[in-house]
């Protein structure tokens, strides 16, 4: 197996914010090529941004609820990095069974990262319409299939059936759940 050379660290942290910033004008040419993120502010990027839209989705739509504001703010950051690490850990198994390449752990980190990051933001408008996560799937999967093909040179194809084989388990996951809390809500 040959090994894929890892994303280096940017210099300054404003090259880092630059380029986290224009991830969201420019989704998907931000992630055709990595940006160049350390560890550490790979970190604060995600939980920063976790708790912020945590924060928002505690205060937004719901009338004043202390105790839902708490845990949006400390449940959605918590649940976001689960999932986010299972996310990356099996991207990082995924890749070299479609190609023979072993990404280095950096960059599927920065992959799983802004492939989560319209979920995240679709969830704010979940009470307006619990569908709109479907959007949000939509918009990462064509995030992720983007980025397997590009950064890690993974066929078309097989990048395809790797975000499908993702996408249709969380899918199916989230329709049961959504269906669940529909049953549960008075109309």
């Amino acid at each position: 197996m040959r090994a894929i050379r890892d994303v280096q660290p940017a210099t300054t942290l404003g090259q880092d914010l630059a380029s986290f910033l224009r991830y969201f004008v420019h989704p998907v040419q931000t992630v055709s090529l990595l940006p160049r993120w350390t560890l550490t502010r790979i970190l604060i990027f995600h939980f920063s941004s976790l708790f912020l839209l945590g924060a928002v989705a505690g205060i937004f739509p719901w009338p004043n609820s202390p105790l839902h504001f708490w845990l949006s703010v400390i449940l959605l950051p918590t649940l976001g990095t689960l999932s986010w690490l299972i996310l990356a850990l099996i991207l990082k198994l995924a890749i070299p069974l479609a190609v023979d390449q072993r990404p280095g752990f950096h960059a599927v980190l920065i992959l799983a990262l802004l492939t989560q990051l319209p979920l995240y933001v679709t969830r704010l408008f979940i009470p307006v319409s619990g569908l709109i996560m479907t959007v949000g799937f939509a918009m990462s999967a064509m995030i992720l299939t983007v980025g397997l093909t590009e950064n890690f040179k993974v066929p078309k194809k097989k990048s395809m059936m790797i975000v499908a084989c993702l996408y249709s388990l969380a899918f199916i996951l989230w329709f049961g759940s959504y269906m669940q809390t529909r049953e549960l809500q008075p109309f």
